[in-house]
């Protein structure tokens, strides 16, 4: 055979000069030369095979292999069938691709799993045109595990963690610190608290539920907020507003510049307030024992350096109220009711100079002339000497104190009394009773005349000019002239009816309008601006950002959202750059990233968008009846059309409502300010239940209506008909976005509540309440049995009188409680706590983490008779996270004590069919010590005798010892430690013939032994062995004396042969 080989190769292969090889010719043209017979007409052998294979080997191959070719001919594993070769840098068996089209999926394993997974963008951007869009799906915790990508510019969503990133990073913090379903956008913002969102430059929101907006602004407590530029809140629902404002005290808030708020729900405002050190646990509790911890502060700290920022010098408190009501004046640790450190001023018409303050019997105080009240009462030295003369109080040796019990009040007479005074500049407080209007903190010049104080205003901090009836300032040099107005911070201005304004350098000029952050304007009615730069003119209209484009509204579009102004503005998001770095959003830098009209078009990067979805086209839309000047009016459909100004007449309400027909004139079109009610006689709506016209609003659209007819009242946004009469209960209340209350006296607030059931009530995100008098509050909570109560997120409560409080878990049984999350409270009155926790049969409570799931007998979820008793009572779960996946599998489930409502106890052991007797453990591991017995009644006084144990040495010789190991039967499991352990013992059928008394059978019908009468024989055993050793003893000692005498009579036989012996020798 060896021959043959030989003789075929030297026929098929011929080696030229060069070592080049060919097959079937003798002048290869190449190292490998292989022609076939017939190229044209080829035979279906001619070919080449390289080795085919069925899976990869074992054992990889080396560096030596590296190209090696081989083809797999069947799937193994994740591989599919086809060529592939051996690559020894990746260390991989590397398939050869075939063809260079196909699925998106194909592609993304184009050259091997997932090796087609990166595009490079480099000649323009991926584009997905068409009508279907782009959709990512993904499973929370599971996918690939984010890699580390260099820093840079970066958008990415994480399904793994539901989390989505857009901006730069530096030092890989938007990949690194992710925060399940968290967000974060800007530059070198951290997301990584779970449900929390950063937005803007170095912003961190690292506490679950957190947010952060603002330059370096951060957010790591529970549910904390932090807007503004360096502000921190630290604490649990803490929140900070401004610059360098620190709010660390649980549900505390810090406004301003270089604020904080240390302790429990502490409020500080102003400027640079003076920092201290709360009590022992102040910052989370407000007990007795933190009476004396502040809970609001105004800081008035003066620039003395001009550097900008409150250093620890120039700190001041200008008002101070501690938690046990103190309130300081210049003081910051107010031993009184009310505290003043510095002089106090009281001008009421009788002051002059050296009068003493006097009151009268009803407690009013006025100047008087000490020589007329020596003795006497304030009002007297108030008119001391003469008619308000003792009015001034110059205190410069020392505070004016009221110590007692009582404190100080100032009555007067609102537009009565003197006006407030001409004061002039300086550190000043006040209380004018004719306005009703308090000041205090430093003022310059006229700022707090009579002319600047509105009535029913308050101003803290650096000179605020509080003008506007019932306004409020507080910070550096705020301006408030709108009626029930309100400024924070520092140069903000709030100029309208309602305006409020937070942070710096902002103007709320509309009326209800609200701007925060830095040098943001908001002039539209209702209007909102926050960032930087942000510009609302518009009727409700709402910009965030930074620099959003300028724009002027249509005619009326400041204070109306009428038809005329659908072009006006709704909803702006400015991403301008800063082009030149000079850190101003100068003219030609401004830029809109989004814009929605409120038509309801949207322009992405298009500023005026004319349609739906607009990227740089027009649209407009024209019904005809236009004109200019005209106003809306409509027919007796309510179809509505422009008409000339003089075809309208005019006269009383009632005249109006009627107008062109029987309530032709019900309808206002506010498009040119809103429609007041002044006087003080307010605005009534009354009405019949169950009478009147049913509800003519319907479908979506912003509403707020009261409804007679059913004593309804509705307020907020409505995406479908969740606010037309089908959807309205009798007495019911619902507010928010498309919240829906249909139940009698129901009540729903938040994002699509629902709450249907009678006297229900449903609060939060898509929060639903079904049962009557249910309670659901949360996110995505069900109460659905009668008087449930679902508190927290994703959890139900559909047992009647049910409650469960934490997150995706489950009430179902009447009575039932859970409490943490991924629980379930099957049986009636049961509890389950903990996490992943079934409670299955009445009564049942399980606690800790993942106890073992069973099967309660039938009716075992509501009754707890005798037929019950083999159900659960108490159980702790101690499921071990084998996986570190943070859920809980059922694999990984276990108990750590197991307690059956027949009383029978089990440590360790899963199944209730486990437990064999009243008290059983998983391992043979009972620690105890001293001894390992257990301790038994045995005075005989308590024992009937029926007469001695007799077996013994007999029974015990017929047992024979085993080795052997437990093994999983049925429902009869062991742990792996008991199943790997070898033991020594007995065969319980095989003693069961022996001592039968010895053996018993448990529930399931498997055997049990009882050691102790194998014990109690082997006493009886030791006796009998005993008593047969003392009967050989006497045997041996009878043989003993019987073998001496012999002994002794073979002795003398000798001792005569040798005498014999010495008398004949010769013998």
């Amino acid at each position: 055979m060896r021959k043959t080989i030989v003789i075929s190769v030297f026929w098929f292969v011929g080696i030229s000069a060069g070592a080049q090889v060919g097959i079937n010719t003798t002048s290869p043209q190449a190292l490998l030369d292989i022609p076939v017979a017939n190229a044209a007409a080829p035979a279906n052998t001619d070919g080449i095979l390289i080795p085919r294979i069925t899976a990869f080997p074992t054992v990889n191959p080396t560096a030596a292999q590296h190209s090696m070719m081989v083809f797999l001919t069947t799937v193994s594993g994740t591989n599919q069938p086809g060529f592939y070769y051996w690559n020894q840098p990746t260390l991989a068996w590397v398939k050869i691709a075939v063809g260079n089209a196909g699925t998106l999926d194909q592609a993304y394993d184009f050259g091997g799993v997932g090796a087609g997974r990166t595009i490079t963008a480099d000649s323009g951007p991926v584009l997905i045109n068409g009508v279907d869009g782009f959709v990512s799906t993904g499973t929370q915790n599971f996918g690939a595990l984010m890699p580390t990508i260099p820093a840079g510019v970066r958008m990415f969503w994480y399904p793994r963690k539901v989390a989505f990133r857009a901006g730069r990073s530096i030092n890989n913090e938007l990949e690194t610190s992710i925060g399940q379903a968290s967000a974060s956008f800007g530059a070198t913002t951290t997301a990584s608290g779970d449900f929390s969102m950063a937005w803007n430059v170095l912003a961190s929101a690292t506490g679950m539920g957190s947010t952060a907006f603002g330059v370096n602004s951060l957010a790591s407590g529970l549910y904390a907020t932090a807007f503004g530029d360096i502000s921190q809140a630290t604490a649990e629902n803490s929140t900070a507003f401004g610059r360098n404002s620190i709010a660390s005290g649980f549900a505390s808030t810090a406004f301003g510049n270089g604020n904080s708020a240390a302790s429990y729900g502490e409020t500080t405002i102003g400027i640079g307030a003076i920092n201290y050190i709360p009590s022992l646990n102040g910052n989370t509790q407000f007990r007795s024992a933190n009476a004396t911890d502040r809970l609001f502060t105004i800081g008035n700290a003066i620039d003395l350096n001009n550097n900008n920022y409150p250093d620890d010098s120039e700190r001041r408190n200008a008002m101070v109220v501690l938690k046990n009501g103190n309130v300081g004046f210049g003081s910051s640790t107010p031993q009184e009711r009310l505290h003043v450190e510095g002089k106090i001023r009281m001008v009421d018409g009788t002051q002059a100079a050296g009068r003493i303050l006097t009151s009268d019997v009803n407690g009013t105080a006025s100047w008087a002339d000490p020589g007329s009240v020596f003795g006497q009462s304030l009002d007297a030295s108030y008119d001391f000497p003469t008619a308000g003369a003792g009015r001034t109080i110059t205190a410069d040796t020392g505070a004016i104190l009221i110590n007692g019990t009582d404190g100080i009040v100032s009555t007067g007479v609102y537009g009565s009394g003197a006006i407030p005074p001409a004061i002039g500049t300086g550190s000043r407080m006040f209380w004018n009773p004719r306005k009703s209007a308090f000041r205090s903190g430093f003022v310059l010049a006229a700022n707090w005349d009579n002319a600047n104080v509105g009535d029913f205003s308050a101003g803290f901090g650096y000179s605020p000019v509080a003008s506007g009836a019932y306004s409020f300032g507080a910070g550096y040099s705020n301006t408030i002239s709108g009626n029930g107005a309100a400024a924070f911070g520092l140069l903000n201005e709030a100029l309208a009816i309602g305006a409020v304004s937070f942070g710096q350098v902002n103007s709320s000029t509309g009326s209800y309008s609200f701007t925060m952050a830095y040098s943001n304007t908001a002039s539209g009615l209702y209007s909102t601006a926050f960032g930087r730069w942000s510009r609302a003119y518009s009727c409700g209209e709402v910009v965030i950002g930074i620099g959003s484009q300028s724009y002027t509204p249509s005619a009326g579009g400041a204070t109306g959202f009428g038809t005329a102004n659908l072009t006006d503005r709704l909803f702006v998001i400015g991403n301008a750059l800063d082009a030149n770095d000079n850190g101003i959003v100068d003219n030609g830098e401004t830029h809109n990233a989004l814009v929605m009209l409120k038509n309801g078009n949207l322009g992405l990067n298009q500023s005026n968008p004319q349609e739906s979805l607009h990227v740089n086209g027009k649209v407009r839309i024209v019904d005809g009846t236009q004109g200019v000047g005209r106003l809306l009016t409509s027919d007796a459909n309510g179809t509505a059309s422009w008409s000339a100004t003089n075809t309208i007449a005019s006269g009383t309400l009632d005249q109006a409502y009627d107008f062109g027909g029987a309530g032709l004139g019900r309808v206002i079109t506010a498009d040119a300010g809103p429609v007041q009610v002044s006087g003080n006689a307010g605005l009534q709506v009354t009405g019949t239940f169950n009478s009147g016209p049913t509800l003519d609003l319907s479908g979506p659209g912003t509403r707020m209506f009261f409804y007679p007819r059913k004593a309804a009242f509705r307020s907020g946004f409505a995406q479908g008909n969740q606010f037309d009469d089908v959807n309205i209960g009798n007495y019911s209340l619902a507010s928010g976005h498309s919240s829906i209350a249909t139940g009698f006296s129901s009540t729903a607030m938040g994002f699509s509540a629902i709450a249907s059931g009678n006297s229900a009530v449903a609060l939060g995100y898509n929060a639903v309440s079904t049962g009557h008098f249910a309670f659901a509050v949360g996110y995505e909570t069900t109460a659905s049995g009668p008087d449930s109560r679902a508190i927290g997120q994703s959890s139900t409560a559909s047992g009647a009188n049910s409650v469960t409080l934490g997150s995706g878990s489950v009430a179902s049984g009447n009575g039932a409680t859970t409490i943490n999350s991924l629980n379930t409270a099957a049986g009636n009155n049961s509890i389950a706590a903990g996490q992943g926790n079934i409670s299955a049969s009445f009564g049942e409570s399980v606690f800790g983490l993942g106890a073992t799931i069973y099967t309660p007998s039938t009716d075992g979820d509501s009754k707890f008779g005798l037929a019950n008793q083999n159900d659960r009572l108490f159980v702790i779960g101690n499921a071990m996270d084998a996986n570190n996946n943070s859920q809980v599998a059922d694999s990984e489930r276990s108990n750590a004590l197991l307690i059956l409502k027949n009383g029978r106890v089990g440590v360790g052991i899963d199944t209730n069919a486990g437990i064999g007797g009243q008290f059983q453990l998983s391992l043979d591991q009972g620690r105890k010590p001293g001894t390992n017995t257990w301790t038994i009644a045995s005075d005989e006084r308590l024992k009937t005798i029926h007469g001695n144990f007799e077996k013994g040495l007999l029974e015990i010789t017929q047992l024979q010892p085993i080795r052997y190991n437990y093994k999983n039967l049925g429902e009869r499991i062991f742990e792996e430690e008991v199943l790997r352990t070898e033991f020594s013992g007995f065969s319980a059928q095989q003693v069961q013939q022996i001592f039968p008394e010895a053996v018993g059978t448990d529930d399931d019908g498997y055997l049990n032994l009882n050691i102790h009468p194998i014990l109690i024989a082997s006493v009886n055993a030791f006796k009998e062995l005993k008593q047969q050793n003392d009967t050989l003893q006497e045997q041996n000692q009878t043989l003993a004396e019987t073998v001496k005498r012999q002994q002794e009579m073979l002795d003398e036989v000798m001792r005569r042969i040798e005498k014999l012996e010495t008398q004949n020798p010769s013998k």
